[in-house]
C-alpha cells in the first residue's frame, strides 16, 4: 500500500509541475494490480487502530460547505460560446466556474 501511495504522490507532483510525459497509463496499472498487503502491514494497521485515532485531527473528506446548509446541485446546459466565456471568466478571476455562476446569479437576483 505504501508503494501505491508513493507512486500516486510522485505522479501527482509530476502532473502538477507539468512533467508528466506519457505516464498516465502507469497509475492505472498500479491501481488495477496493487501490491499485496503483507502481514506486517496488517499488524501495523491493527496496532494503530488499537492505539486509537484522534478523530478531530483526521482530515475531513468531501467538498467544503459554501453556507450553513448542505448545497444543492443545479445542472444547467450551456451553449459552447457561453461555456467558453464562463471558463475564461473563471480563469480571469482565479475562481471556479461554479463560483462565477453563483456570483452572477446572486447579482441578478438582487437587481430583479
Amino acid at each position: 500500500m505504501d508503494q501505491v501511495r508513493h507512486f500516486i504522490l510522485r505522479w501527482s507532483l509530476q502532473a502538477r509541475e507539468g512533467r508528466l510525459l506519457g505516464r498516465c497509463d502507469n497509475i492505472w496499472a498500479v491501481l488495477r494490480h496493487p501490491p499485496p498487503v503483507t502481514e506486517r502491514q496488517i499488524a501495523q494497521w491493527a496496532d494503530e487502530a488499537a492505539a486509537g485515532y484522534d478523530v478531530p485531527a483526521l482530515k475531513k473528506r468531501g467538498r467544503p460547505r459554501i453556507g450553513a446548509e448542505i448545497a444543492q446541485v443545479a445542472a444547467i446546459r450551456l451553449d459552447p460560446d457561453l461555456n467558453a466565456a464562463l471558463s475564461r471568466r473563471a480563469e480571469q478571476d482565479h475562481s471556479t466556474r461554479s463560483e462565477v455562476v453563483r456570483q452572477a446569479l446572486q447579482a441578478w437576483l438582487k437587481s430583479a
